[in-house]
């Protein structure tokens, strides 16, 4: 169920869509949609009984074992094109003049009513007036035909009668007989049939039975429901994007190594490590302790690749982040943009260089010659810089001198983090992955892809490389902003105005900082 909610929930938007949408247009509806008004007039129906004969030669209702069939009959009896006939008839020169007997035989309906012998006409009009007046119409109507119909059998029934009696062979018990069926018949001249009756004529309503406005908005609301959550499933299963942490844990047996809050500037560039928000910042502290707790005892440094499965997903700024919180405890910090195709952290930082990684990889320069201070943070943080840009580039980290690259760097530094391209993308830097001593993947919720991700671990695992975890961007913040509001200490220590305090604060601390007690990666 809570997985249910979550699906909703992440496409809320989507719902919310289909409820406007479906409870706009049912507003539309109501508001333009002609009224309609149903009349209805009643019959009752009074079948004779079986043992009758003078009866049952007029070819009246007679009473049966089932108790609906002869208001069934009726039913149909008074909802007959015949009927429809006599009635378009009769109301010319009315409203409904234009209307044809197959048009009226639409908007007139004879029910029979449970356990009654009454059969219900109902009329639909536009018109409360003209409902009533049709549905008395066809009631009055097909009594009348019925009683034209009566009529004319009692007058057949009577002359054959009459020229039975005229006749000399008829005994005096025959003559008789005959004479009580014909004074029967008589008796019933002018008379209506006397199995129908109208019961109660059809009176205006006061209010139409549609549009309904209540039950319409309620109906769009819900139909707008039904639509949204079904749409909501739906676009789940068509989309591949990444929008929980539980399911890269299905998927990956690795840990979520930090969780970096969504940055509410959003956008694909990479964001200054001095601009980013409190909370922001204090994701990237504890990333640097979770990845702190992994440096074997008696290593003089350790390499770090930082890495994605598409573009635009936050590697470059996790990088900075990352770097410029281990800097900010007092660690010596080479950053390498090994992001020849597109690199940005020079421009970022607001750093340029004339040589850098380009030229180190073909031997013309060495790495401490080619390292870039950082404004902050003074020595230690130097960046490596890509001195050349463009896919002509890509085939360099297959040269072992890119390995040799990376082992330089560890020795002038107690951290090296190598901002990679997304592998997924391009495999330029996929050698580097087999030489450093974590791969992060960087995930950007709502934007990357799981399948993009399964692809890189696919590639990963053929090349012999295993991901030491992921870096979830874009989750909401796990902690008061009370701690991390502007002014705090946190500001103070990882803002740009205060980043040489820090500096003088971390190197008082003597490497305090990782002395912490050991926990979990992903917690």
């Amino acid at each position: 169920m809570k997985r249910y909610v979550a699906v909703v929930r992440e496409r809320l938007w989507l719902v919310l869509l289909a409820v406007v949408v479906t409870t706009g247009i049912a507003v539309l509806y109501v508001a333009t949609a002609e009224k309609s008004y149903e009349a209805e007039a009643d019959v009752l129906v009074t079948p004779v009984a079986t043992e009758s004969t003078v009866f049952n030669s007029l070819g009246l209702l007679t009473r049966s074992s089932d108790p609906l069939r002869e208001t069934e009959t009726a039913a149909r009896l008074i909802a007959s094109r015949d009927v429809a006939d006599r009635v378009s008839a009769e109301l010319k020169g009315t409203k409904v003049a234009s209307l044809t007997p197959e048009q009226l035989l639409d908007d007139v309906s004879a029910e029979p009513v449970a356990e009654a012998s009454i059969v219900s006409v109902i009329a639909t009009a536009n018109d409360p007036e003209l409902a009533a007046e049709i549905a008395n119409s066809f009631a009055s109507e097909a009594i009348d035909l019925r009683t034209e119909i009566f009529s004319d059998r009692v007058e057949t029934a009577i002359t054959a009668l009459e020229d039975a009696l005229g006749g000399d062979s008829l005994d005096q018990a025959t003559q008789d007989e005959l004479q009580s069926e014909l004074a029967q018949l008589q008796a019933l001249q002018g008379q209506q049939d006397p199995t129908v009756s109208l019961e109660s004529e059809a009176v205006p309503p006061n209010s139409p039975v549609a549009p309904r406005p209540i039950i319409s908005v309620l109906g769009g609301l819900i139909a707008g429901l039904v639509l949204g959550i079904g749409g909501a499933f739906a676009y789940r299963l068509l989309d591949s994007r990444i929008l929980r942490e539980e399911q890269i844990r299905q998927r990956f047996n690795l840990p979520i190594l930090a969780r970096i809050p969504r940055d509410r500037r959003g956008g694909k560039s990479t964001i200054p490590p001095d601009t980013l928000e409190p909370a922001t910042r204090e994701a990237y502290r504890l990333l640097r302790n979770t990845i702190g707790q992994f440096s074997a005892p008696g290593r003089n440094a350790r390499s770090i690749l930082v890495t994605s499965a598409g573009t635009g997903e936050g590697k470059s700024t996790t990088t900075l982040g990352l770097a410029t919180a281990i800097a900010a405890a007092g660690k010596r910090v080479i950053v390498i943009e090994a992001d020849l195709r597109r690199p940005g952290i020079g421009r970022t930082m607001g750093i340029s260089t004339d040589v850098g990684v380009v030229s180190v990889l073909l031997g013309t320069t060495t790495v401490e010659e080619s390292l870039v201070e950082a404004p902050i943070f003074s020595n230690r943080l130097r960046f490596l810089l890509a001195d050349h840009s463009g896919p002509a580039t890509a085939e360099l980290f297959s040269l072992p001198a890119a390995q040799d690259m990376i082992r330089y760097a560890e020795e002038l530094a107690d951290f090296v983090i190598v901002d990679s391209a997304p592998m997924n993308v391009v495999v330029d830097t996929m050698p580097l992955s087999t030489a450093v001593d974590d791969l992060i993947v960087c995930i950007q919720l709502r934007r990357t892809r799981l399948d993009d991700v399964s692809a890189l671990a696919e590639a990963l695992d053929e090349f012999g490389a295993k991901p030491t975890g992921f870096v979830v961007i874009g989750t909401a913040p796990q902690h008061s902003e009370y701690y991390t509001e502007p002014g705090s200490r946190a500001e103070q220590m990882y803002g740009a105005v205060g980043a040489e305090r820090a500096m003088e604060l971390a190197s008082q601390s003597d490497g305090e900082e990782w002395d912490a007690p050991n926990r979990t990666a992903g917690h």
